[in-house]
């Protein structure tokens, strides 16, 4: 069954939104003064790069947990290349997993395997289709974006 999430990003000036989930935690994005922004924020691609390291490691040590093994440390250091033309699309995402405790190297591996592959949701939703309903003053203008051919 499919579980819908509610995001709701008001625009705040400049290049500046503020962002509010099912959660109620509120995110400032906002771009720096290259493409007119204040720098006040995290950008959004880097919540999606951090989004994918906080999910990874959310998932691997959940997987830890179940293989009844102890991690005493767990630091994600994620890399996004962007490309140098626009829309500056990550290119790669490397993550360094940085793992201590008494953990047979096969199992960390299976355990990142497995996070990436089957369980990070954020890494799945990478290659999600993304669908635009468009609102102009509150009335629907177009139930999708189509490309420009």
């Amino acid at each position: 069954m499919s579980r819908k999430i509610d995001v709701r990003a008001v625009w705040g000036g400049k290049r500046r939104f503020e962002a509010c989930g099912p959660t109620g935690h509120r995110v400032i994005m906002d771009a720096d003064a290259t493409y007119g922004g204040e720098g006040k924020g995290n950008s959004p691609v880097e919540l999606l790069v951090m989004g994918l390291a906080g999910c990874m490691g959310i998932d691997v040590a959940l997987i830890l947990e179940r293989m009844r093994l102890v991690c005493e440390h767990l630091a994600i250091d994620a890399t996004g290349w962007q490309g140098g033309e626009t829309p500056h699309a990550l290119e790669r995402i490397t993550l360094r997993i940085d793992v201590s405790g008494k953990i047979p190297p096969s199992r960390l591996r299976q355990a990142v395997r497995l996070a990436k592959e089957k369980y990070c949701t954020v890494s799945a939703s990478l290659l999600a289709a993304i669908d635009c309903e468009i609102y102009l003053n509150g009335t629907l203008v177009a139930e999708a974006v189509e490309s420009a051919d």
